[in-house]
């Protein structure tokens, strides 16, 4: 019989401010404008996707349900072919078509244009209707993701 190996470190982190936070938290309003403002400049992409995510916590936060989604939130689509699109930091900080997989999974694909990007509430069960000022376009209309 063997004994167990001891875990020479805690299992969970501390309750503590990381130094990148303590840094943060040590600057002022202005400090900080002009490192995003920087951060804008030198990485558009890192600066409109951390600016995207943490507007989507904000309204997720706001909405008081953490645990499910709001069917009348935007969706981001491509205008070009209707199909679903992401930034999926793992491959790529750019805009990318993606579909849905029978396996509940996701599936990347390139239908040989760049994503011009558009908006459309994402209601399950039923077709994404594309966001229009203040109406909405027949699904019927829109074209069929390729």
């Amino acid at each position: 019989m063997h004994s167990s190996v001891p875990q020479p470190r805690p299992l969970t982190h501390e309750f503590s401010d990381s130094q990148a936070e303590e840094r943060l938290r040590g600057l002022t309003r202005q400090q900080l404008a002009d490192r995003l403002t920087w951060l804008s400049w030198w990485a558009p992409g890192t600066f409109n996707v951390v600016l995207d995510y943490m507007e989507f916590t904000d309204n997720l936060a706001a909405d008081g349900e953490l645990d499910r989604d709001d069917a009348d939130d935007p969706a981001p689509y491509c205008t070009v072919c209707g199909s679903e699109v992401g930034i999926f930091i793992r491959y790529s900080m750019d805009w990318t078509h993606y579909r849905t997989t029978s396996q509940a999974g996701i599936e990347l694909f390139d239908p040989g244009h760049a994503p011009q990007i558009g908006w459309r509430t994402a209601h399950p069960r039923r077709p994404n209707l594309p966001i229009t000022g203040d109406q909405h376009v027949r699904s019927s209309q829109c074209p069929a993701p390729r």
